[in-house]
This record gives C-alpha cells, structure tokens and sequence, in this order.
C-alpha cells in the first residue's frame, strides 16, 4: 500500500507500487506457445511505483484498497538516489549511487474495486477468508489481463547518449545489448527542480532485438522506443572501506525492454539498415583490438556502467546536448 512523506505534519509525497502485465507482443525473449490456442506466452508481471505530489493523486491513492485496478498516464522519471549497506563484519556504512525510476501520473482513475463489490472494507488478519481472498486476486487479475496491452506501455523519444554495450546473459547464453538514453521531458513536474529537463532511463534489448539493431545503433542516434518498464536485482560487490571485507548487496534496478525501435535521425538509411539485419552476430572486443581472445562482457564485469546515476553514464556531450536542444517542444 502507499508510502507516505509528511513535513510538518503534512502529507506532501506518496507513491504506489502497481502489479502490471507485459504484453504478449515480441521483444526478443523466446516465445512460447499454448498448443491449443495458439497464444503466445510470452507474457509477464512487473511493479511499477507511482509517485506524486500532487494532492488530488494523493487523495485518489489514499483510498484505493487492494486488489483495485486503476489506469495511469503519466511520465516517465529517472532520478539518482543514494543507496546505503552495513557491513555485516564491522558494520560500517557504505552508501552507492543508483538510480530510481517511477511514473509521475498526469491521469489516474480508479477502474474496477472487487473488494467494494464483495463488501471488504479491510484486509487485516483475519478479516477476509482465504476463500473470498482467493476470488478477489483471482478476478482482479482477470480485469488486468483486459488491459494487457495498455497495462504497461512506455513510449519515448530521446538520443542514445552512450555507445551499446552487448552482454551474454549467465542463464542461457543470449545476447543483451543496452545502453542509456536521453529523453528530454515534456511534462515537467510542478514541484521538481524546473532546471531538469531531460531523464536517462536505461534500455535493454534482448535476443534477436539485441542481433537486428548490433553495430547500427550508435550513440547520437535520434530513435522512438516502444516498450515497457522491467525491474530486476542486481548484485553489487561491496568493499568494507574500514575491515577490508567484501560483501554483496542486493540493488533493484529498472530498464525499458522494447518492442520496436525506430530510427528518427541516425546515420543509415533505411535500405541499409534492412541490408544489415542479417549480419554476423559477433562479440564485442574486450581489451587490445589485437588480442585474438575475443569474448562477451558479462553483466558482472560493467556492473557499475550497467547503473548510470541519473545523467546518462555521464556520456552526454555537447553533441547529444545540441540534439535534444533542436528537439520539437510540441
């Protein structure tokens, strides 16, 4: 359910985490299909927070129960937070940068409430049997596969700030290939620093996506992303500053998977990029251009390249800041 910030006994910023479904269209991942139907099952859940100041949002959150389905427009904002972990030897603190992504709503409305229509007016222990729990989640999730293809749908224009790094992924072998970009806001949020115009929300390709857009898109390429929001953990190694120990620690970490890209402004031409979709998959070169052992960069080894703090990897240059300059406001 929300959390909440007060100041001076005030209520002055809440956000939400919302269950959404991906939908069943392509973005790379293997795909598997319902023999009977023949429904592509390549479907999935993910949280996405939704965070607001403003008092109407915060008034229409305060009551929502759970189990309720609502429907969001909003932006898209990636802001650097700092993380802290205690050393489980010494139990110094150490504090890392990365990154936190939600959704500032412009349009929210309460969709269905089952838990209205069953009468439940509290979820405490004890009060709803496992039974009428059981039909709550289960018709909340039926209403939710009706809005499976707008359930969670993100689209951004903006200029790839960074030069793609490809990864073999550790479970399978299949190639990823990411990089952060530059998205100039349209809709700048009343109570923010007004100087911020521009977020850096990382995107990730996976498989065939990952092959078809390898060695043409480049940093500087104006594109449009069709996608969604996917969060995951990531494992960051810690070194103890005071007993020396190295440690992990757990980071969550969202990106945006796309369905398609277009290119807006690149340096190819369409027909060539339809010649280059059947190139040689190959892996990037890691060290000297002369060393002969050519192998992948594992996520484990740009783990702290992978998590741009909030200002693209600190890749953006004059070029990319002209770019974004001459972008239309309309």
């Amino acid at each position: 359910m929300p959390s909440i910030q007060m100041k001076d006994g005030k209520v002055v910023q809440m956000a939400v985490p919302l269950l959404v479904m991906n939908g069943t269209r392509s973005y790379g991942e293997k795909s598997y299909k319902n023999m009977q139907s023949g429904e592509i099952l390549n479907k999935g859940y993910d949280n996405v927070w939704i965070l607001t100041k403003d008092e109407g949002f915060m008034s229409l959150i305060q009551n929502l129960k759970l189990y309720d389905t609502v429907m969001v427009k909003g932006a898209v904002r990636v802001t650097a937070v700092k993380k802290k972990t205690l050393c489980p030897e010494c139990g110094t603190k150490h504090v890392f940068q990365s990154t936190k992504t939600t959704v500032y709503p412009i349009f929210m409305t309460l969709v269905d409430s089952v838990a209205t229509r069953y009468g439940v007016t509290s979820f405490a222990p004890g009060a709803v049997s496992q039974e009428i729990e059981g039909k709550l989640k289960q018709e909340s999730m039926d209403k939710l596969s009706e809005f499976i293809e707008v359930s969670n749908i993100v689209r951004l224009i903006g200029v790839v700030c960074k030069e793609p790094d490809l990864y073999q992924r550790d479970s399978d072998g299949r190639p990823m290939l990411t990089f952060p970009l530059a998205v100039k806001r349209k809709y700048f949020v009343p109570e923010d620093d007004m100087s911020i115009n521009v977020d850096f929300p990382y995107i990730k390709l996976y498989g065939s996506k990952a092959k078809q857009h390898y060695g043409i898109l480049h940093k500087a390429n104006l594109i449009m992303v069709d996608g969604f929001i996917h969060s995951r953990d990531i494992i960051r190694k810690i070194t103890c500053p005071s007993c020396q120990l190295a440690y992990t620690t757990k980071d969550t970490i969202s990106e945006i998977i796309p369905y398609s890209i277009d290119y807006i402004r690149s340096n190819i031409s369409e027909s060539e990029f339809g010649n280059n979709n059947n190139v040689v998959y190959r892996p990037q070169i890691v060290g000297s251009e002369a060393d002969i052992d050519l192998k992948y960069v594992t996520p484990e080894e740009r783990i702290e390249n992978d998590m741009a703090s909030g200002n693209g990897g600190n890749a953006i240059d004059e070029k990319i800041q002209d770019i974004l300059a001459t972008m239309n406001d309309d």
